[in-house]
């Protein structure tokens, strides 16, 4: 699916991810399972989808006129989708106390007790709002993919030689700069693609002969920024 650009798997994932939240709290246990299918393919591919267009949208190296060289990915970028993913299960434990709790099976209990406490389980709808816990960050997610940024990543339009496209990219990450120096920019991203194609060949091929494999990693950009 990432074969084919970033975008459409971010924005058909987080619809499917919605989905899957609003069918989890369906009062149907068939469609409950289908809605937690769902959310758990949209999920699996967002976990994958958005560290790739961190890699190829932040930059690695970047020194502004008269500034200092900074190193953007190493200020918390790289590590944001697994902060993101901690918080929201926090997040839920923390919700989970509030849930009604069942009847310690160790103490005796007398009918009416076990009866009262069956009937607050299947009337309290609390859980259905873990399952919706999900649905703004989606939604957020949704609207910037869709609203905000409108294209592919830098690094995926040069490995597909879209050079109109990836200086339109570049000038909403470097804004200020003149022609010549995004030329230049796109001019390094392209020898930097050149160079990583021949090693994900050879690799390819000694995986084929029966050698070991190891996916190369993506294509972080943006080096340089004199």
């Amino acid at each position: 699916m990432l074969n084919n650009g970033r975008r459409l798997p971010m924005i058909s994932m987080n619809i499917l991810g919605i989905i899957g939240c609003f069918l989890s709290v369906y009062d149907n246990y068939f469609v409950l399972l289908l809605g937690r299918a769902c959310y758990c393919i949209s999920a699996g591919v967002l976990i994958a989808t958005v560290p790739r267009i961190l890699e190829e949208t932040i930059p690695t190296k970047y020194t502004p006129e008269g500034g200092v060289e900074t190193n953007y990915y190493d200020k918390g970028f790289g590590a944001s989708t697994n902060l993101a993913v901690d918080a929201i299960i926090m997040i839920n434990s923390i919700l989970v106390m509030l849930m009604p709790k069942n009847l310690n099976p160790d103490t005796k209990h007398s009918q009416n007790d076990i009866t009262q406490n069956y009937k607050d389980m299947g009337d309290n709808h609390y859980w259905k709002i873990l399952y919706m816990v999900p649905v703004p960050f989606l939604a957020a997610s949704l609207f910037i993919s869709v609203c905000c940024f409108r294209h592919e990543t830098v690094g995926f339009l040069v490995s597909k030689g879209k050079k109109a496209a990836a200086k339109k990219a570049l000038k909403q990450i470097y804004m200020g700069e003149d022609d010549d120096e995004y030329e230049e920019r796109y001019k390094k991203l392209l020898d930097q693609v050149a160079g990583e194609k021949p090693k994900e060949e050879e690799e390819e091929q000694d995986a084929k002969e029966g050698g070991s494999y190891e996916s190369p990693q993506s294509l972080i950009c943006f080096e340089g920024g004199e």
